[in-house]
């Protein structure tokens, strides 16, 4: 299994940060290669630009932690597992967005990190905004 670890820098306050993150069924105001996400029941369904549907389970949100876990049950993508946390963590001037995934077959790794790089400035913004 392999595991992607990324930080990255808001200028925002973790109280702030926390509510956009936590608020699962709308991250597809910060990540672009959504074109929608919605809950259902615990399951968070994500519909890709192109049209592609991934479903994952909310495993916690966690506001004292300001931590967030899920994990994709379904999709079009070859994953034997996945799961992912999010978390906000206080910075002198902001926060830092913690992300953590942990993705099975091991060659998915990589197109999942560039995935993830090439969200960076969308996570930025979008949680700042």
């Amino acid at each position: 299994m392999a595991t992607i670890h990324k930080q990255f820098k808001i200028n925002a306050a973790v109280d702030h940060v926390w509510k956009k993150m936590s608020d699962v069924s709308n991250i597809h105001t910060f990540l672009s290669m959504l074109a929608n996400s919605e809950l259902q029941g615990d399951t968070r369904v994500c519909t890709t630009q192109d049209g592609a549907q991934v479903k994952e389970l909310i495993v916690s949100i966690d506001s004292d932690l300001k931590r967030l876990v899920y994990g994709v049950t379904e999709s079009p993508f070859g994953l034997e597992f996945h799961s992912s946390s999010w978390q906000a963590i206080p910075d002198d001037d902001g926060t830092i967005f913690e992300w953590y995934t942990d993705v099975k077959p091991d060659g998915m790794a990589e197109a999942m990190e560039q995935m993830i790089e090439g969200e960076r400035e969308n996570i930025i913004r979008g949680l700042a905004a």
